[in-house]
């Protein structure tokens, strides 16, 4: 429906634009008639002064319902730019609310007596973004776009479209470091663990946050996640060994090792869930089709605000169930890893402009 409104306001433009041409053509040629001819012929001259006056009288007639129908379309313009602001306002409000009232998903290990009672861990994940991958699939049908989509349409050679670019850029990116660091430190738990089961976990994690996607590709958000996911794994199970080493390594133990038996507990049931219900917030945030026309440049601004104060509340309730213990974030190990990580974490999240895909 907005975009309906939107081809009829570009129409009316284009009508109220000719109208404009063509009393811009009448001045050029009523200036251009008034020009002397240099003849001294009275009856020449009122004989022209005669067809004239035909001339202006046929003009003016013209002029008035000229100006009568471009009052008409201006009235029209105005009525359905109004209608528009209200459709940007809606969904505004629309987008607010619903990340307002984004719950949690409760995740449930992988475990024999779960299986039993008919419980699955993706099967849990899947049903949970039903719900969003049906919006995001109505929406693109609709030809919605995204938040990050109407974003990147904006002049950056605009010195103010730019500065509202920057904002909205730094929003992601600084939520989405913030999130990622969430991630380094429940890792940097496992730092004395069994290169197996840190694979293991990383892993998973991975898979848990390919499932927030929205739409059939990875999104320019979980992109971003399952980048920083592959990085720790790599940082903390082959810190300071040479790649060709670990190969030869996991070849030699690819027939000797049995299956992987990592056991999750109800906490890290509950970080999973945590970290999968945040990426999917700012998944829904930047990268679901929800909105039919471009924001205004304030709108965009307050948006971005909003974004920061409500996921810096949700992630006020996550934040301590994340951190290692601090007794054992003191050694020279996790302190180096973390200052590695920072470096990396900012390294990927700076290429959220790129498109997906754009630097692997």
């Amino acid at each position: 429906m907005a975009q309906e409104v939107v081809s009829r306001i570009r129409i009316l433009e284009q009508e109220i634009t000719e109208l404009k041409n063509a009393k811009r053509r009448r001045e050029n040629e009523a200036e251009s008639s008034k020009t002397p001819t240099g003849g001294d012929d009275d009856h020449d001259h009122d004989q022209d002064q005669d067809q004239d006056q035909d001339r202006t009288s046929s003009v003016s007639s013209q002029e008035v319902k000229e100006m009568e129908l471009w009052l008409k379309l201006e009235e029209e313009r105005r009525s359905l730019k109004e209608k528009i602001r209200e459709y940007k306002k809606q969904e505004i409000e629309l987008q607010k609310q619903t990340l307002t009232d984004m719950g949690s998903v409760e995740l449930v290990s992988e475990k024999a007596e779960a299986a039993e009672e008919g419980t699955d861990y993706y099967g849990t994940l899947h049903e949970f973004l039903d719900p969003w991958k049906d919006i995001a699939t109505e929406g693109r049908e609709d030809g919605e776009k995204t938040l990050w989509e109407w974003i990147r349409q904006l002049d950056q050679s605009n010195e103010e479209e730019r500065l509202v670019f920057d904002s909205m850029k730094a929003v992601a990116v600084d939520l989405g470091m913030e999130l990622s660091r969430r991630i380094v430190w429940y890792f940097l738990q496992f730092t004395n663990a069994e290169p197996k089961e840190i694979k293991e976990r990383t892993k998973k994690l991975e898979q848990t946050v390919r499932c927030v996607s929205l739409e059939e590709e990875d999104s320019i958000v979980t992109e971003r996640f399952v980048s920083v996911i592959k990085s720790v794994d790599r940082g903390i199970r082959i810190p300071k060994q040479n790649l060709e080493e670990v190969k030869d390594k996991k070849r030699k133990r690819a027939a000797e090792e049995p299956a992987s038996e990592v056991r999750y507990g109800e906490r890290d049931d509950y970080i999973f869930g945590s970290i999968f219900s945040m990426v999917l917030f700012l998944e829904a945030a930047f990268c679901s089709p929800c909105f039919s026309v471009m924001l205004e440049k304030e709108d965009l601004m307050a948006l971005g605000e909003f974004l920061r104060e409500s996921f810096k509340e949700k992630m006020s309730k996550l934040s301590w169930d994340m951190k290692p213990e601090s007794s054992k974030d003191q050694n020279a190990e996790r302190n180096e890893l973390k200052e590695m990580f920072d470096l990396m974490i900012k390294e990927i999240w700076n290429k959220f402009d790129s498109l997906p895909g754009a630097d692997q």
